[in-house]
């Protein structure tokens, strides 16, 4: 087994994390991270969205949003998405 791109794992980890400490901007920010690494462009948006409004001053997430909100905007992002071909 590869200890490589276990990203749903990775996930599942800081899901429960979430449960300790619900308003953690550095758990919600990694979520939007591994969603990011798996293409989930759309998740990763909405998790770093929540961690930015927690800590705005990141500029990790900051730069990883906009990269995010770029690649929504690339011709196949958009090709794949249901209802709009």
């Amino acid at each position: 087994m590869s200890l490589f791109r276990k990203y749903d794992e990775a996930i599942m980890h800081f899901k429960k994390c979430l449960g300790l400490t619900p308003r953690n901007p550095q758990t919600l920010i990694a979520i939007g991270f591994v969603h990011a690494l798996q293409g989930n462009y759309g998740q990763a948006i909405e998790y770093l969205h929540q961690g930015l409004w927690l800590s705005p001053a990141s500029s990790f997430a900051q730069t990883l949003l906009n990269k995010c909100f770029n690649m929504t905007q690339s011709k196949t992002y958009v090709e794949t998405l249901p209802g709009l071909n």
